[in-house]
């Protein structure tokens, strides 16, 4: 929080004269900060004059003023509106990087999570479920627990067979060699990765529920192992109870136990 009677500079230069600086030196440095984040020229107004998004990259300025060896924030955009909150995801990775400062932020976001983070800890009831990259994360969960919190409702049981393939209602399906289990399991495929097709990797569906999601649309489609989720591009879509086949792309199957 910010402190009401200073102005952003000095909210800024107030680490600096904690620790003993001179008002000017402080506020020299604070003034570098400030240009980081893209408010030199709002230096001298208060915190009442400012909006959520530069009260944000205010706050951001004093951290980094602090010379801190790691940066913890949390949930730092809660409070700011989709637009907003875009743009300080862009400033806090160009800030991060320029910097090279160990950052730790804490978010119920995935989105934000995977648009800022090197590495995500994935957390439930303080126990860490998986630590990766986050594209490590969406491509090849742990289980599925962190497959259904990062947004993969498809999970169809089945059985991987000694030779590689994912035995299930659908027959014995292909799996990519990244999948080394062997036995029972639940096959994974991401919604966005589901497409409507013909051929190879693809399977007969029928349309159970179709719902407009902005310019894509969320499909729901029953096949003899279970519901398969699909996210489809703009384009005339299906409708409910039409009989489609769905391609799974083979590098998008992953299968987890449990």
């Amino acid at each position: 929080m910010l402190l009401p009677h200073r102005t952003a500079l000095d909210n800024v230069a107030f680490p600096a004269r904690m620790r003993g600086h001179t008002r000017r030196n402080a506020r020299t440095s604070a003034l570098v900060h400030l240009e980081r984040v893209g408010l030199d020229a709002l230096a001298d107004r208060y915190p009442r004059q400012l909006s959520g998004g530069q009260a944000q990259r205010v706050a951001l300025a004093r951290a980094l003023a602090a010379e801190p060896a790691v940066l913890l924030l949390d949930e730092p955009f809660s409070a700011l509106d989709p637009g907003l909150r875009h743009t300080m995801r862009d400033l806090l990775t160009t800030v991060q990087r320029e910097l090279k400062v160990t950052t730790v932020l804490v978010t119920h976001d995935q989105t934000e999570a995977a648009a800022v983070a090197d590495t995500v800890a994935l957390l439930e009831n303080g126990r860490i479920l998986q630590q990766a990259p986050p594209a490590g994360l969406y491509a090849r969960p742990a289980s599925l627990t962190v497959a259904r919190f990062l947004g993969c409702p498809t999970a169809l049981p089945g059985s991987v067979t000694p030779q590689g393939r994912f035995a299930c209602p659908l027959g014995e399906l292909d799996l990519p060699d990244t999948v080394t289990h062997r036995g029972p399991g639940h096959l994974l495929i991401r919604p966005e990765a589901v497409r409507l097709g013909t051929g190879p990797h693809t399977v007969p569906a029928v349309v159970r529920g179709v719902r407009p999601e902005g310019p894509f649309t969320a499909l729901v489609c029953d096949t003899a192992a279970g519901p398969v989720h699909a996210l489809l591009p703009p384009g005339p879509p299906p409708v409910a109870s039409e009989r489609v086949r769905l391609h799974l792309p083979l590098a998008h199957r992953w299968v987890v136990t449990g």
